[in-house]
């Protein structure tokens, strides 16, 4: 197989993936910037609501009063969304993708549950259809996904700028050098040990190369070598 139609080939979609990186990041970029202003101004109201209930309660018990200044109700708020920000910065990629809640339910729950289906919240409105039900039934899920929510500012922000940063790597990835690999791909319908990718291609700058293979979805990485999907693989050997 011919390494410069697949070099080509790369240039081709590596430019047309860095020019959608580059359209979209500006957009998911003022769309963080404006959840969490949205989010600010949530925090804002929450402490204001969390100092009239304590000053209504201060009031009954001792007739005294619970009052926060505007400026120190703007620190809260942004208090709050600094560590918003660190907590997702701190927080792994796949922390919500792992199973949020076990199948063994508690005695507790167990006891919620049946209280639910016993005064008719379960059912087409019940406990698995959004009932407030649900933040006692399965608390650790229910965390998450509040915490998934008030994330969204943060991931559009941050995700924005790693769009801009993926552009910038498809415009500097060595083409040249992962076409070679790919030319040694294509023609097998397995793995090719590294050892033997350096035999057969002994100008070849892996570093460089290596680092470009992750742009390209269907290079399947290995330990004792590398394969490509059967999808990337006959679009490939299409390009003759």
């Amino acid at each position: 197989m011919v390494a410069s139609a697949i070099d080509q080939w790369l240039q081709r979609r590596f430019r047309r993936d860095a020019n959608v990186c580059v359209v979209i990041s500006p957009l998911a970029i003022l769309g963080g910037l404006l959840v969490l202003f949205l989010t600010f101004w949530f925090a804002y109201a929450v402490v204001y609501l969390a100092q009239e209930t304590v000053d209504a309660v201060v009031s009954i018990f001792t007739g005294g009063h619970f009052k926060l200044r505007h400026f120190t109700r703007l620190w809260l708020a942004g208090g709050f969304l600094l560590v918003l920000v660190i907590g997702y910065l701190r927080t792994e990629p796949f922390h919500f993708a792992e199973p949020a809640e076990s199948d063994a339910s508690s005695p507790f729950q167990g006891q919620l549950a049946t209280y639910a289906q016993a005064r008719g919240i379960a059912g087409a409105a019940g406990i698995h259809g959004g009932s407030p039900f649900m933040l006692l039934l399965f608390p650790q899920a229910s965390s998450r996904m509040i915490t998934d929510i008030l994330f969204t500012g943060p991931r559009l922000l941050f995700g924005g700028w790693g769009l801009l940063r993926e552009s910038a790597r498809l415009r500097m990835a060595d083409t040249a050098g992962l076409a070679q690999i790919l030319a040694v791909l294509a023609e097998r319908t397995g793995r090719v040990s590294y050892d033997e990718l350096a035999a057969l291609c002994p100008d070849l700058d892996f570093t460089r190369a290596m680092r470009a293979l992750p742009l390209l979805p269907g290079v399947v990485t290995l330990e004792s070598g590398l394969s490509l999907t059967s999808e990337l693989r006959s679009e490939l050997r299409a390009l003759g």
